[in-house]
This record gives C-alpha cells, structure tokens and sequence, in this order.
C-alpha cells in the first residue's frame, strides 16, 4: 500500500493496532522519537506537522502484524505498508532475518525480514534464482546508556 500522509491518525487505527516500535523522524527534529510498544501521539506529531517543512522525513514502525515504512520523497511523506504473513514460503516467498547497525543514538540495532522470491533465470532456460524483492522492518534494539 502506498498512500500520502493526510491523517496519519485515521490511516494507523484502520491496521487495527496502535502500539509501535521503531521511530519516526521530523525534518526539523535532530532527533527521532523513539517508540518501544507505544501508542504515537499524533495530536503532538500533527502539530510539528503545521509548520510548513516540518514533515516525516523517514520512519519505521512495526505493530507485530505490519511493517510500516513512511519515506519524504519530493517533499510528500509516502507510505508502504506490508502485512508479514503475505510473505510466507506457502506464497513461494523465502524469509531471512537480517540485523543492521544503526547510526540513531539510542537505537542499536534495526531488525528487518529480507524477503526473496523464487524466480525463473531469465538467461539459463530451467534454472531459477531467489530474488529480494523487499525488506520489511521488523524493530528495534535500543542502547543500553552506561551510567
């Protein structure tokens, strides 16, 4: 699914979750906010959204059932939103798990499911290759803080 974000509200209740884990990061914020099993607050986000530029510039979010990517392109904040059972082996698909480092103080690590389909070799006629087609997020690992 890909959609401009209007009323991200109304757009997040119809997955029928509303805790979050991943972040969400505003243009004009030097830092994302963080959420582990959180309900979003979007009086608050829609309010940081008034100011002209002040849009989503990345996020990702998780809800355990949708992996939810928002991304600022050309100004506009598109989302993508994926269900996890869509990409299952019954559906000819191949899942790995996959952990990244991540550059956001106060995240360590991001989780994500590469997705790969098994497709027909275009150039060798009877062989096939596995093919990623999409990374879903799937949350986060946050920094322990040394005191």
């Amino acid at each position: 699914m890909n959609n401009k974000v209007t009323d991200m509200q109304d757009f997040i209740n119809r997955l029928g979750n509303n805790k979050f884990t991943g972040y969400i990061w505003m243009v004009e914020e030097k830092e994302p906010r963080i959420y582990i099993e959180k309900t979003i607050d979007f009086n608050r986000l829609n309010e940081l959204r008034e100011k002209p530029f002040n849009k989503i510039q990345e996020a990702y979010l998780s809800d355990g059932t949708h992996s939810v990517h928002i991304k600022n392109i050309d100004g506009e904040e598109k989302v993508f939103v994926l269900k996890y059972d869509e990409f299952t082996e019954d559906n000819d698909f191949d899942v790995k798990e996959i952990t990244l480092p991540s550059h956001i103080d106060g995240i360590e690590e991001l989780h994500f499911l590469q997705v790969y389909k098994k497709t027909e070799s275009e150039v060798s006629t009877g062989f096939s290759n596995w093919i990623p087609v999409v990374k879903l997020f799937n949350g986060i690992n946050e920094k322990i803080k040394n005191i």
